[in-house]
């Protein structure tokens, strides 16, 4: 799988690790990923939940896309995966009763 990450700064590397270990982590739900592209972007808010995540997973059919936003990146990222992760159940449970 392919991994592709935007965002306006500089990354950490904790950040990126963190993005690939919770990505690698959907494959073992569902191994026809073909790609993530990942956005991390800042809200301009006034409120304390202004760092965004986007995740978007290109599979065969329809893509799956999921967006949070915390008070840290991090937090975002793990909600957005774990969102992907239901949607990803959610998907193969449908595939399963059409089959």
């Amino acid at each position: 799988m392919e991994i592709k990450i935007e965002a306006a700064w500089k990354l950490k590397a904790s950040q990126i690790e963190l993005i690939k270990k919770k990505l690698n982590k959907l494959v073992t739900f569902y191994d026809r990923v073909i790609k993530a592209e990942v956005f991390l972007k800042d809200k301009e808010s006034v409120g304390t939940e202004d760092k965004v995540a986007e995740i978007k997973l290109l599979l065969p059919g329809p893509d799956l896309f999921a967006e949070s936003s915390c008070d840290s990146h991090e937090k975002a990222i793990v909600e957005c995966t774990e969102k992907l992760r239901r949607q990803i159940i959610k998907r193969k449970g449908k595939m399963a009763r059409r089959a």
